[in-house]
């Protein structure tokens, strides 16, 4: 399974509310990483967890976010 699709299935899992996450390079790979969304309005914003992308961080290169 690619980022694509764990980010997919990640979306499909938060409906109807936002999902969030961030795509990292680990190890040479594009990595999709959840993140929780600790917005107010879960169906019309996000607000990505900081301690979320401080862990997706150390695993890689944060390259973009995804929601």
């Amino acid at each position: 399974m690619n980022w694509k699709d764990i980010a997919l299935k990640h979306a499909k899992e938060e409906t109807p509310h936002e999902s969030c996450g961030v795509l990292i390079i680990y190890k040479g790979k594009e990595k999709y990483y959840p993140c929780k969304n600790l917005a107010e309005e879960l169906g019309e914003q996000f607000i990505l967890d900081p301690d979320d992308w401080i862990k997706a961080e150390d695993q890689g290169e944060v390259i973009a976010v995804i929601h």
